[in-house]
């Protein structure tokens, strides 16, 4: 089909029958003055009223294609809007599912105890007896409480605790009673702690009345590069299935201020010696 052919049928569409007749109308009127034929006033009037008609609804006609035009952009782009926030939800669903789960949980292992203890100042660690860390990373402490200035910190439960009973039976596949790992941990430290008064550094020991919910190791580096770890209690669950988590002061802020705020709490109220 050609321009000239698309352009008639154009104007043979229903929106363009009101300016059509319009014209028509208008050339009748123009052949009747040339041809000298006059019309009676009443028929000029119904003719000019018939134009005016015309012409007022061939403004209405544009004005509802305007409007139909608009809507159907409108929806074009609400549907376009739509797509694409269905395109970015599945790709940011597509990635939260590829990110490793040990990001967000992991074990002791992650710790990596031996690799990082060399760049902390201060190292904290709230725990029911410490016993495990203790004799698995006993080397780690000795050599860094030997470099001058550092600081350990210990936070466990007090043997004499009644609170211990029911740490017990919360863990029960444990070897030994809680109280007597606390009472074995106090003499590993009681080691550190000479070793630290050597090397002018310090290791404090601290005793609470409480099983706290958690275990933790802070490790106190440059204010930027804090990093901490934190151990839920668990139900039953034997130690190294227990989900851990970390924090860096400079990712996780808010959480990392939690657990350090928790940590200063129960440091603060904790006593020197087992009651």
């Amino acid at each position: 089909m050609n321009k000239q052919e698309r352009n008639w049928r154009r104007w043979l569409s229903i929106d363009k029958i009101a300016p059509l007749l319009t014209v028509v109308a208008g050339g009748f009127f123009l052949l009747q003055s040339f041809i000298g034929t006059e019309p009676s006033s009443a028929a000029a009037q119904n003719m000019i009223i018939a134009l005016l008609t015309l012409l007022a609804l061939d403004s209405l006609t544009e004005r509802v294609k305007t409007v139909e035009d608009l809507r159907k952009q409108v929806n074009e782009t609400r549907t376009a809007l739509e797509t694409a926030l269905d395109k970015t939800h599945g790709q940011l669903q597509k990635e939260i599912n590829e990110i490793p789960s040990r990001t967000v949980l992991g074990t002791r292992d992650d710790i990596e105890l031996a690799t990082r203890i060399e760049k902390a100042h201060v190292i904290s660690i709230a725990a029911v007896s410490c016993i495990n860390l203790l004799t698995f990373q006993r080397k780690h402490f000795e050599t860094y409480l030997r470099r001058p200035g550092m600081k350990l910190q210990f936070l466990l439960t007090d043997p004499q605790s009644p609170a211990l009973e029911f740490h017990h039976a919360m863990d029960d596949k444990l070897d030994k009673h809680p109280a007597v790992n606390i009472q074995d941990a106090q003499q590993v430290i009681a080691t550190l702690q000479a070793i630290a008064s050597e090397h002018e550094s310090v290791c404090e020991l601290r005793f609470t009345n409480v099983v706290l919910p958690f275990s933790m190791i802070i490790m106190q580096r440059h204010l930027d590069s804090d990093i901490m770890f934190v151990e839920m209690r668990t139900y039953k669950i034997p130690y190294g299935e227990r989900p851990l988590f970390t924090l860096r002061r400079s990712n996780e802020g808010t959480w990392y201020k939690f657990y350090e705020e928790q940590f200063l709490l129960a440091w603060n109220e904790a006593h020197e010696r087992p009651e």
